[in-house]
This record gives structure tokens, sequence and C-alpha cells, in this order.
């Protein structure tokens, strides 16, 4: 009767199969689409808090975040952590109350545990481990770069001295991919350490990158000149 009609039914059958394919497919992209990351939101949902981690700030702030019950993923290898949009600012929030991420750098929590037995020698290298902590987290602030480091020379008050090294500083940036500072903004950072350091002046505050170019030359400052140690 089917064959009468004009119908066959292995086409209807073939059609069929087709058509059950085809919706079974579209049920599971739709459904692969839509479905979260373990432990968390797509990935449209995250939002990066941090980059540029180093891997003890990385641990450290993984650990955090898992106290806060906060989903998160590794980007990066490992150098960055991105967080749900909703729960970033719970995210950076929590992670300060901690004082992470540290960037590898120690500031002036440095003091927040006495030691006992501690010498003046002692003190004094903490003192200046906590100054130059700040002045490489606060560079770091700036636009375009990743990282800082800086080393405060305090030299020592000698009795008798006719004539004493002066202080002296130096800064180690690595700047993003492709970027450069303006002369104004290097200017900004000699300006910034000196103001920080007793005694410091200007002149005595070197800027290099990674590449090892002297950038406050770039920006127009003398060279450092070192004084002798006295003898």
């Amino acid at each position: 009767m089917a064959e009468a009609a004009g119908f066959d039914p292995r086409r209807l059958l073939l059609v069929g199969g087709v058509v059950v394919v085809v919706v079974f497919s579209l049920l599971f992209f739709l459904f692969r689409g839509c479905a979260p990351l373990a432990g968390g939101p797509s990935k449209s949902g995250l939002t990066v808090i941090y980059t540029n981690l180093e891997l003890k700030d990385a641990a450290n702030t993984i650990a955090r975040l898992k106290e806060l019950n906060i989903p998160y993923e590794i980007r990066d290898e490992g150098r960055a952590v991105a967080v749900p949009k909703e729960k970033a600012d719970q995210a950076r929030l929590g992670l300060a109350e901690k004082k992470l991420p540290a960037g590898g750098s120690v500031g002036w929590e440095i003091f927040d545990e006495a030691r006992l037995g501690a010498t003046d020698f002692d003190r004094r290298i903490q003192l200046i481990r906590a100054i130059s902590g700040e002045l490489a987290r606060n560079i770091q602030r700036i636009k375009g770069v990743e990282d800082a480091r800086v080393q405060v020379v305090i030299p020592e008050t000698q009795l008798f001295a006719a004539k004493t090294s002066p202080v002296t500083a130096a800064v180690l940036l690595r700047l993003r991919s492709g970027f450069e500072l303006a002369p104004e903004k290097i200017l900004g950072i000699v300006h910034l350490v000196a103001s920080s350091v007793e005694n410091l002046q200007t002149e005595n505050v070197t800027v290099v990158d990674e590449s090892g170019r002297i950038l406050t030359a770039r920006a127009g400052l003398p060279p450092l000149k070192v004084a002798p140690t006295p003898s």
C-alpha cells in the first residue's frame, strides 16, 4: 500500500534517522556551550584579578581563594588568576586582608613580628628592606611596569670620617612587551624614590630596564657618580 501510494518505507526511515541525529546534535552542542567550568562559571563569566605573579605569590593566592570558597582559574602558565566577575571585589579584599599578593618583595609587614635579640644592625637592614619593598610595590602600580626591584644603599655613619658616601638607589624595571616609559614617568619614579629615602638626592637614583638600558639617562638626568669609599 505504501509503495502504491508512492512512499518508500526505507526512505522514510532514512529521513527519520537524519532528523533524530540532527536534533540530538543540536541539543548536545547547546548544553555543551552552556556547561560551566569545573568549580566555577563559564570562561565568559571570569575576570583576571592578578597577572605576572611569582610562583610563591600564585600558590598563596590560590590557597587564600580556597579558604574564601571562591572559584578560580589559573592562566598564563600559573602567573595569572581569574575569578567570577561577581566575586572579583570579594577576592581582592580577601587577598588584601592577608597582604597578598606580596609581589616578591617585603614591605612594612616585616616589622609585624618583633624579633627577640635583634641588634641595631638587624633593625637597620630590616628598615632598608621594608623601604625597598614598599617602593617596588608602588612602582609596579605605574602603567606599563610589570615588575620592579629597588635596591637602596644607606652607608653606615662612621665617626671621625671626613667624608661619607652618599645614599644611593637603583631601580630595575621589567616593562610590558613593546612598552616604552615616557621621560616624565621615569622622572616620576626617580622623585618617588628620592622622596621616600632620607638624604637621597635625585642625581643618586638610577633606573634601568631588564635589557640594561639606563632609563634615567634617556630622561635627561646625569649619570650616577659614586663617591669613593673613605679610608
